[in-house]
C-alpha cells in the first residue's frame, strides 16, 4: 500500500505479519512455536504486533529497541548531531528540531485533519501518532509471554542508559518472563565497534 496521509502502523505491518504467521503455520505445522524478532524500530513495534497475533505467538526477541516514544528518540538523536555543530547552522537546526518536538508533544490535541496534514520529524502525522499511542511496556505485560531483550553496549542510536535500562525498570515485575543480555563492543546492528562513536560522527 502506498504511503498516504492516513498511513499508519497497521497499513505497513499488521496484516502482512498476520498473513506470514498463517502461512508459516499452514506450511510447517499448526503446533509449531512461533517467536517474533524485531530490530530497532521493529523491536519497538514487536509487542504491538505480538498483541495482534497473541494466540499464535509464543514469545519475542527485541534487538536494540526502546520503550521510549519514537519522537523522543528522534529528538535525542537530532540533538546529538546539533551538539556537534556551531554558529548559525546550529541555531537554525535547533529551531527546526524544537518545532518538531512541539508538534510531537501536541499530537494528542490535533484534529484528525490537522494530523493528516502534519509530519513529525519527517514521518506522516497518522503514522507518528499511531506509533506514539503504542505503550510498549503495557503491551509486554498484557501479552504475558517470554521476551528476550538484547542491546549492544556501543550502540549510540539507542543506549544502555536510556533504553535498555528503561525496559528493566518498566518490566521489573516480570523478571520471571523477561531475559536481558547486553554485548560489549557491539553497535546498533550488533557488529563489532572497537571505538564507541556518537551519532554526530555517523553523519560526517
Amino acid at each position: 500500500q502506498c504511503m498516504g496521509k492516513d498511513f499508519d502502523i497497521d497499513d505497513e505491518y499488521t496484516d502482512t505479519v498476520a498473513e506470514a504467521v498463517k502461512v508459516l503455520k499452514d506450511e510447517i505445522d499448526g503446533n509449531v512455536d512461533v517467536y517474533f524478532i524485531g530490530h530497532s524500530q521493529g523491536g519497538m513495534l514487536l509487542p504491538y504486533l505480538i498483541s495482534k497475533n497473541r494466540d499464535d505467538v509464543s514469545g519475542g526477541i527485541i534487538m536494540a529497541g526502546s520503550p521510549r516514544k519514537m519522537w523522543e528518540i528522534q529528538y535525542y538523536q537530532n540533538m546529538m548531531v546539533i551538539d556537534a555543530m556551531s554558529g548559525e547552522e546550529k541555531e537554525k537546526s535547533l529551531s527546526v528540531v524544537e518545532d518538531e518536538l512541539e508538534k510531537a508533544r501536541t499530537m494528542e490535541n490535533m484534529t484528525d485533519d490537522e494530523i493528516s496534514e502534519s509530519t513529525v520529524f519527517g514521518i506522516p502525522g497518522h503514522y507518528a501518532k499511531h506509533f506514539s499511542d503504542i505503550d510498549e511496556i503495557a503491551l509486554i505485560k498484557k501479552n504475558d509471554l517470554p521476551m528476550l531483550i538484547l542491546q549492544g553496549e556501543t550502540d549510540f542510536q539507542v543506549s544502555i542508559e536510556k533504553d535498555f535500562s528503561a525496559y528493566k525498570n518498566g518490566l521489573s515485575d516480570m523478571d520471571n518472563m523477561i531475559e536481558y543480555k547486553s554485548y560489549k563492543g557491539l553497535n546498533h546492528i550488533f557488529m563489532k565497534e572497537d571505538k564507541p562513536k556518537d551519532i554526530s560522527e555517523a553523519y560526517k
